[in-house]
């Protein structure tokens, strides 16, 4: 998520603990997510199973978590997550 908040957030996918996307340059508010369905879990509306999040809100809606994205280079940023 852009500190600045004028755009909005760049979005990549997790596999195996690793990721590649495109990002903005720019100072970020990092916000890390996922979500599966969970039997037995959430219903929707129509009855439907809902995703539910997995990762501790503090890794994502309450993440302290900041990178900073340089222009034209490669840009490593590794997170650690830490579970009970």
């Amino acid at each position: 998520m852009p500190v600045a908040g004028d755009r909005g957030p760049d979005a990549g996918t997790i596999k195996d603990g690793k990721y590649d996307f495109l990002a903005t340059e720019g100072k970020k508010r990092v916000e890390i997510s996922a979500s599966k369905i969970r039997r037995g879990g959430a219903r929707g509306a129509g009855g439907e199973p809902v995703p539910e999040e997995y990762i501790p809100a503090r890794y994502n809606t309450e993440s302290k978590l900041s990178a900073e994205v340089q222009a034209r280079q490669t840009n490593r940023l590794d997170f650690s997550l830490e579970s009970k």
